[in-house]
């Protein structure tokens, strides 16, 4: 095949067949919010979605209910999505300089509870984590919201 012939076959492939394929669409809580499979979805697909590198940031925003809460001995807190730790789909990473911001017994209240979170997801060890800096970050939903 000569470089002609090359050209020619290359310019015959319609663009339609060099795009990605179609992602599925990702579960939504039914006031169209995320919920943490949808965050574990998105992570899961990053190639598909254009970045393949682990350490770009995602930022989300999610609504979920709390399963479980940790506190470290050095005073970082943990609120596990999905399961109980080590098992969670997703943890909330309250470094020890901000948990301060909030009283202890806040974060244990909040096992149970829907809440929104926004942040940036990453891997940690294999496991999928948004680390919050801000109160604002955190929010205790009403019992009635979706």
């Amino acid at each position: 095949m000569n470089l002609r012939t090359l050209l020619v076959v290359l310019l015959a492939v319609p663009l339609s067949s060099c795009d990605k394929p179609e992602l599925p669409k990702p579960p939504l809580n039914s006031d169209g919010s995320l919920n943490i499979n949808h965050v574990a979805w998105l992570a899961a697909n990053r190639s598909s979605l254009g970045s393949d590198d682990k350490d770009y940031p995602l930022e989300v925003t999610f609504r979920d209910t709390v399963s479980s809460v940790n506190r470290a001995p050095s005073g970082q807190w943990y609120l596990h999505f999905g399961g109980s730790y080590p098992t969670q789909v997703l943890s909330v990473w309250v470094p020890k300089t901000y948990s301060k911001r909030w009283r202890a017994p806040y974060f244990d209240s909040l096992v149970g509870q829907r809440v929104e979170v926004s942040g940036f997801v990453r891997y940690y060890h294999d496991q999928l984590e948004v680390v919050v800096h801000d109160s604002k970050q955190v929010t205790l939903l009403t019992s009635n919201s979706q």
